[in-house]
């Protein structure tokens, strides 16, 4: 049995008559009591008779259910005409109506009516308006039926259904595979962009490389020379160097870690040469100096490689001079002696000059 309407909930003052005297709500259902008529709700007065005394709450006098007198018609219409919020106001409801209307807009028309889902399984309840929605498309309980076999199954259970399944897995397959596409076009866009970048590399290399001439022989006085002269290719220009201690011609030079090593070859003064000039062009100034080792044999006019800590020497000519051409070379028969030297003191060991092989 229902008490009293709240008065908070109403849009107007309410006359204290209308208030019952136990529940201090609105009347509702008023009744009152046989001999001063005071007014209570049909439920708080009848609660009151069965459980605690059988006499008004107010004048005390005797009172049961059965003498209970319902209110009169003025009472309930004066009542009903109060402006009060819909009991779902706490959901949403925003409608303010008259009492007597609000039994009827609760039960008919209210959108924030809570209704309970009626899906099997879900007992999750939402406001009136917003049932279809989840019983259609939010509620996990749903029914759905698979497109590729046709089986009815609720949402919960079609996540994990094999045809779902297969169709992600098919799904990341297809994912993947874009994936490492579009991985293969980035390595290969890289490995361009590598190439590009050694190639322009190679190219600046190229334009900042210098050359050194070392020595050689005078063609109009056919004699040795001392000069050294570099070449800066930014520049466009000649750099003179500190010259030879022994001026040479028909020698051979190689570069290890900026260094230039020069070999052998011949000199007018003393011949033919086994020494070995080095010339650091990291120090300022450069200098020369003799190099830790010399030559296994004198030999001028010969050829010269070079491998990382190693230098190979082919030797051509190692007789006697003939003059020809302007220049000194050496007369025949050719050298084929094959030598390899260490050029750093971390390879050196007991026999600086090895490896002599024929052909």
């Amino acid at each position: 049995m229902a008490e009293g309407y709240d008065t908070t909930r109403f849009h107007s003052t309410i006359d204290e008559g209308f208030v019952c005297c136990i529940c201090l709500g609105v009347l509702q259902d008023p009744k009152q009591c046989e001999n001063n008529e005071h007014y209570f709700c049909s439920g708080c007065i009848k609660k009151h008779l069965e459980k605690t005394s059988h006499s008004c709450p107010v004048c005390q006098d005797k009172l049961t259910v059965e003498t209970l007198r319902k209110a009169p018609r003025i009472v309930a219409d004066c009542v009903s005409r109060y402006k009060i919020s819909c009991d779902h106001a706490a959901r949403g409801c925003d409608a303010v109506l008259e009492l007597g209307a609000l039994q009827a807009h609760v039960v008919q028309d209210c959108d924030f009516k809570p209704v309970t889902c009626s899906n099997d399984g879900c007992n999750e309840v939402v406001s009136k308006r917003d049932v279809k929605q989840h019983e259609l498309d939010l509620c996990r309980f749903k029914t759905t039926t698979c497109d590729d076999c046709g089986k009815n199954m609720s949402h919960h259970e079609y996540g994990t259904h094999g045809c779902v399944l297969r169709r992600d897995v098919d799904e990341m397959k297809k994912d993947l595979a874009e994936v490492k596409a579009t991985q293969h076009e980035m390595m290969t866009c890289m490995q361009r962009v590598t190439i590009a970048v050694e190639s322009l590399q190679k190219s600046v290399n190229s334009k900042s490389t210098d050359i050194v001439v070392v020595a050689g022989c005078n063609y109009k006085t056919n004699k040795s020379l001392c000069s050294v002269e570099r070449f800066n290719w930014l520049k466009q220009t000649w750099t003179q160097l500190p010259g030879l201690k022994i001026a040479r011609a028909g020698s051979a030079a190689v570069v290890f870690k900026n260094q230039v090593f020069v070999c052998g070859g011949f000199s007018d003064s003393v011949g033919r040469l086994d020494s070995i000039e080095v010339l650091d062009l990291n120090d300022n100034p450069p200098e020369w100096h003799k190099f830790f080792v010399t030559r296994p044999i004198k030999v001028t006019a010969w050829s010269q490689v070079h491998r990382p800590w190693r230098s190979f020497a082919d030797h051509w000519w190692r007789n006697e001079v003939r003059r020809e051409f302007g220049y000194d070379i050496r007369a025949s028969p050719c050298s084929s002696v094959f030598i390899q030297v260490a050029l750093s003191h971390e390879e050196e060991t007991s026999v600086p000059w090895s490896g002599v092989v024929r052909w």
